[in-house]
């Protein structure tokens, strides 16, 4: 997945207003998305390096890479004739490797996970498009569609694919919390 911007519009904010028969326009730059810092979790082990982090737990490791633009395609990281399903934070994506069972999703700020274009558009139409989101947009805060993705990537041997169903919940609740605006 390449990290892009769904609208060819810059992120700028456009206001028109009609006084005495003339169109007067305000354009204003919206904030670009902070840059993201993760903390350490308990009980797993850290690697960190820009946008990413990798973290251990004997033979599982998940994966987070920020994405300030994304289509939320996460599956597209894995593989391109992987499977979805829907599961208790969203869609996710999954494909067996060798020994290994990888699911992935991307975080979003709001909302649930996607693992394809579809979904991350339903999503963001579903949970921005709302209007304590619209007041702030108008008011140049920030872009009215939060297109920022954290991609969850789970790694564990296919022994153990039914932890995914706990570990899933776990670092969606995690990975979201840091989102945050």
């Amino acid at each position: 997945m390449t990290p892009t911007n769904p609208s060819p519009i810059p992120a700028m904010m456009a206001c028109g207003l009609t006084l005495g028969g003339l169109l007067w326009s305000l354009s204003t730059p919206i904030p670009e998305p902070r840059s993201l810092t993760l903390p350490a979790k308990p009980g797993w082990t850290q690697t960190i390096a820009p946008e990413r982090w990798e973290y251990r737990q004997g033979q599982t490791v998940v994966t987070l890479t920020y994405v300030p633009h994304s289509d939320g395609d996460a599956l597209v990281l894995l593989s391109p004739t992987g499977d979805r399903r829907l599961t208790a934070v969203g869609e996710i994506g999954y494909v067996v490797q060798e020994e290994a069972f990888l699911a992935t999703t991307c975080i979003s700020p709001r909302g649930q996970g996607s693992a394809s274009r579809d979904r991350m558009r339903q999503n963001r139409n579903r949970y921005d498009l709302t209007p304590s989101r619209l007041g702030g947009w108008l008011l140049g805060r920030h872009n009215l569609r939060d297109w920022r993705c954290l991609i969850l990537t789970v790694r564990l041997p296919v022994a153990d694919s039914q932890q995914l169903e706990t570990l899933l919940p776990e670092w969606y609740t995690w990975g979201q919390q840091q989102l945050a605006p």
